[in-house]
């Protein structure tokens, strides 16, 4: 089965803008499983909003990717039945630029001999969102705990981690094949009590 990608692209942050990347399955009409994964992204940082800076806006995209995800072939781009509404942050001033919050998500999926594990990154938090010894506060934990579960347990849809396939690697000895790709339902998360650093290629 194909999987969809909805992208979310978030701006008014130094060093911005930011991308975040969900995946859904592709199930039933195709119609509604592009509105409800788009809706499902929008409602995650919804969620947030308050761990956001009243500069800060998160746009889920309209256009969604639907990929084979044994390959990563593009298969299809649909588009949601609207742009759904920027969400504009609520809180007052920014904290590091660089520094955030990860939640791990976790399944029961195994590819290439590995667990299949993947991460979100909510960069950059607010001032309001660390206690004073740099932890993350239980207000700043339980918004991110709530949109995490609202998240991957909605009935609307079925929220995946992608273990992207692996390009050949001649130069190695011996020689690394191509590996394929495969999606997994996210089963649980848990969101670390500190503060995650985003490191960039611009950095």
């Amino acid at each position: 089965m194909s999987i969809l990608e909805v992208t979310t692209v978030i701006n008014g942050f130094p060093g911005g803008p930011g991308y975040t990347l969900f995946h859904t399955t592709n199930a039933g009409l195709i119609t509604t499983a592009v509105d409800n994964s788009v809706e499902a992204a929008r409602k995650f940082f919804f969620d947030i909003r308050q761990q956001m800076t009243g500069a800060m806006t998160a746009q889920v995209q309209q256009d969604v990717r639907e990929l084979d995800p044994a390959n990563g072939d593009l298969i299809a781009i649909h588009s949601a039945g609207s742009l759904p509404a920027a969400v504009i942050g609520l809180a007052a001033a920014l904290g590091s630029g660089a520094s955030g919050a990860c939640i791990s998500w976790g399944t029961g999926g195994v590819n290439r001999g590995r667990r299949v594990r993947g991460r979100t990154f909510v960069v950059p938090l607010p001032s309001t969102a660390y206690d004073a010894d740099g932890t993350l506060t239980s207000v700043c934990l339980d918004a991110l705990n709530t949109a995490a579960t609202n998240y991957r347990t909605s009935s609307a849809y079925e929220s995946l981690i992608w273990s992207r396939p692996r390009a050949p690697r001649p130069q190695t000895v011996p020689p690394t094949p191509a590996s394929g790709g495969a999606a997994f339902p996210i089963l649980s998360h848990h969101v670390t009590d500190k503060a995650a650093v985003l490191r960039s290629r611009r950095d």
